[in-house]
């Protein structure tokens, strides 16, 4: 089907009167709005159909007696407002004119084909539908958000002007849609170069001794999907003679809320540097681990241990960017306790997303895809652009740069090559090819297995071994990439990862040197009968070299 074409526009004047009055009739005209969609996308469009009954849709005997009734213009409308106790402000204004001078209205509304003057139609009793679109930007704004002190809405409005005897009315119909912004699918999800880390440390006074308890929490990234959880790795070094007993992690949600204007340039406005009015906290979800429960025992005196914890956040929760009014954040709080004389706490925020802003409803997504396409300056999203957007791309682009990053660091491109190099040109691998075109029988094939299997060993230890380059016997990794170490130890078996790996190398290439030579030995001494005994042909061999010398 042809689609419908675009003429949005912003309006530079804001239609507050859409706010204060969001309805209007007239009981000659009856107005409906029908939409394509329950979700819109930021980036898509808003489609959809205006019903217009005029006079009952069909001329009767009472007609005559009434009144001529001409049409003027016909817009559609969506606001994006924002409203904070009882006070109301339009952050985003777009429009889309159905009915202009350029655009008169259908033949079976109108009477006459030219407009009368001044841009009026004369209509007659019908039933039409007027399809409309607006295009949507991808940034939208603040998604749509509602508590019992502040709300986002979007409104969608379509607004018609008549004349009856010169008199202006008009006929309004509004109803709320719900709109998201898109996020980057390349960055919403992708761990951050260095882990977010908060720490604090608690100075216990015992028998004129300060005792040290350290408390160090840190997130792999900051934002994080609603209804889905969240993890954070938690650090503790217990210097003092008392246990620690319990872990607690609670999600916290602050709103804060503005009376002033923001201050603001030529450029952009100062939001973020006003003074709020009033702060409203509320908490929102916690987790609790225990000593004695999961497995967990504590944290012992002259202890230190770290471990991952989870929180799960409800799926209402969305961040909200401060707007004219309020603003909304969250922020993560871990609560360590004990036999102590005040619990150590620290604090990290996080940001909370819609899970549809990166799972691109599917109505929307080749849509979304061409405004992304658009906007990062590819005119369309062909098969040779680096930013093809797929649905669920968010949720792969950070394991795919994981591993590259993990690839990157164990396994260099040289020793890569080196390996390769070595492999291609072994003796083992030029036999086992020669006995398969030779076929030898049965014994042949049981030596290529031998061999085939021996290789499999040999690239298997050159794993092993490389994988022990990114960790050491005493360093911890976690999801968020934190890496604790025991710093009163001073025995001669630290762990340096400056040194290591090379002294790894050196080891593993001796090691299929070794292994070289020793197949090197045996491909020369391979028959159809199987393998000899190499060192008593050897000896066989010198002591006959040293006859013939004689």
């Amino acid at each position: 089907m042809r689609r419908i074409p675009s003429r949005t526009f912003v309006r530079s004047v804001k239609p507050t009167d859409i706010l204060d009055v969001p309805k209007l009739s007239h009981p000659r005209v009856s107005l409906d709005m029908r939409i394509a969609a329950p979700l819109f996308m930021g980036g898509g469009t808003v489609e959809g159909q205006v019903l217009i009954v005029i006079d009952g849709g069909k001329a009767s005997s009472r007609q005559a007696s009434r009144p001529t009734m001409s049409i003027g213009r016909i817009s559609v409308d969506v606001l994006g407002v924002e409203i904070s106790q009882g006070k109301q402000s339009i952050f985003r204004s777009l429009a889309n004119e159905l009915i202009d001078e350029a655009h008169p209205p259908p033949y079976p509304m109108v009477a006459a084909s030219r407009a009368i003057w001044d841009a009026f139609w004369e209509v007659a009793p019908s039933t039409s539908t007027l399809p409309f679109r607006l295009d949507l930007p991808v940034y939208m704004g603040p998604p749509t958000y509602d508590s019992k002190h502040a709300h986002i809405k979007y409104i969608l409005c379509t607004t018609l002007a008549i004349r009856i005897s010169g008199k202006h009315h008009y006929v309004r119909q509004s109803q709320e849609i719900a709109i998201l912004t898109v996020h980057d699918p390349e960055k919403a999800l992708v761990n951050l170069p260095n882990a977010l880390i908060a720490g604090d440390e608690l100075c216990v006074s015992r028998s004129g001794v300060n005792e040290v308890v350290k408390l160090t929490a840190g997130v792999h990234r900051q934002t994080w999907v609603a209804g889905m959880a969240m993890f954070v790795d938690v650090h503790i070094s217990n210097s003092s003679q008392k246990t620690v007993k319990k872990i607690e992690l609670q999600l916290e949600k602050v709103t804060t809320f503005y009376d002033h204007a923001a201050a603001a340039t030529n450029a952009e406005a100062a939001t973020h540097l006003r003074l709020p009015d009033r702060t409203e906290k509320i908490l929102v979800a916690t987790s609790c681990v225990k000593k004695a429960r999961r497995g967990w025992q504590g944290v012992s005196p002259q202890c230190q241990d770290m471990m991952t914890c989870y929180l799960k956040p409800p799926s209402c929760l969305v961040t909200i960017d401060i707007g004219r009014f309020f603003g909304v954040r969250f922020f993560v709080t871990v609560i360590i306790s004990g036999s102590f004389s005040k619990n150590l706490k620290v604090q990290i925020p996080v940001t909370i997303i819609h899970p549809n802003s990166l799972d691109i409803v599917p109505n929307s997504l080749a849509q979304v895809a061409a405004a992304i396409e658009h906007k990062r300056g590819h005119r369309s999203p062909g098969k040779t652009s680096p930013y093809r957007y797929n649905q669920g791309r968010a949720f792969t682009a950070a394991r795919r740069q994981s591993y590259e990053q993990i690839g990157s660091k164990t396994s260099p491109p040289e020793d890569m090559e080196d390996l390769r190099r070595e492999l291609d040109g072994s003796p083992r691998k030029m036999c086992r090819q020669r006995s398969a075109r030779a076929s030898h029988g049965l014994a042949g094939s049981q030596e290529s297995n031998r061999l085939t299997e021996e290789d499999s060993h040999t690239v298997r230890l050159r794993k092993t071994r490389s994988s022990l380059e990114s960790r050491g016997p005493r360093l911890q990794r976690s999801t968020s990439g934190l890496m604790f170490d025991d710093p009163s130890s001073d025995d001669g078996d630290s762990f340096d990862m400056s040194f290591r790996p090379r002294s790894v190398r050196s080891k593993v290439e001796g090691q299929i040197q070794r292994e070289l030579s020793l197949a090197r030995k045996r491909s020369k001494t391979m028959d159809s009968q199987g393998w000899r005994n190499i060192a008593a042909e050897e000896a066989e061999r010198s002591r006959s070299e040293g006859t013939a010398w004689v």
